[in-house]
């Protein structure tokens, strides 16, 4: 009699089972995404701090060599501009109360590389148009008292302006200059091309930060928020501020107050 053939079968997946495979794995990454997610943008606002403490350093050895503070670029430009990087001319950007654009990172020493946020956005940069003229901040030579103050207001989130007197006048706390990361919407920040972020997602205190400047010293004061201001109706302001006064900037540079 002849032996039974042995019954050979392949094993394998059916379909069924690779697409409860599938659906593991992609609930398995998306949890991970969502947990990842967090630290990432941690990572970035640490990164973007950073950023702005070279940036902050390089204006104050700045203040050191020139006694005065440096107009803005202007974001706008892209790299086939040989202007990118350099400040604007004082007598037509900062002949006002507040010029604002881009860091002049080619004038401070920097990179470029040294002026983009964790998003790899521009950061954003305005000075009080007085401070950008010769031996304003020349403390050694007219004394602490009398070093040119800044005119730039800060509110937090309570909307109290710091600083005291009426719109746009000197003041002893209000800012010298203003530093803005754009946050992780970026709404109103420029890219390294030029090209602006579009302002749709931006929060109202945020749409104070990005604030087109006028001409004349009238229209050329901008609030400047530091955190979400009270009642406001988009929650989530994320922009990074920071900022120091005429004396702040004499101290950095060793010029102590008497």
């Amino acid at each position: 009699m002849r032996k039974p053939r042995k019954m050979f079968y392949r094993h394998g997946f059916t379909l069924i089972e690779l697409a409860i495979v599938l659906a593991i794995l992609g609930l398995l990454l998306g949890g991970g995404s969502m947990l990842l997610q967090p630290l990432l943008d941690s990572n970035k606002r640490t990164e973007t701090k950073a950023r702005l403490k070279v940036i902050e350093d390089a204006l104050v050895l700045s203040a050191a060599t020139n006694f005065d503070l440096p107009c803005p670029s202007n974001p706008a430009l892209g790299p086939g501009s040989a202007a990118n990087g350099n400040e604007a001319d004082p007598a037509t950007v900062c002949n006002r109360q507040m010029a604002s654009g881009g860091v002049p990172w080619r004038t401070l020493g920097l990179s470029e590389a040294d002026v983009l946020d964790g998003w790899g956005r521009r950061i954003s940069y305005a000075v009080t148009g007085p401070l950008t003229v010769a031996n304003a901040l020349n403390c050694p030579s007219v004394g602490f008292g009398q070093i040119t103050q800044g005119r730039l207001e800060n509110r937090g989130a309570n909307n109290v302006v710091a600083g005291s007197g009426a719109v746009g006048t000197p003041s002893p706390t209000r800012a010298a200059y203003v530093l803005i990361s754009h946050g992780e919407n970026g709404a109103g920040g420029y890219l390294p091309s030029g090209a602006q972020t579009s302002t749709a997602l931006a929060s109202t205190t945020e749409l104070a930060n990005v604030k087109p400047v006028g001409s004349g010293n009238a229209s050329a004061v901008v609030f400047y928020y530091e955190k979400l201001a009270a009642g406001d109706a988009i929650v989530g302001f994320d922009d990074i501020v920071r900022s120091r006064t005429s004396g702040q900037i004499a101290i950095a540079y060793g010029c102590n107050k008497p």
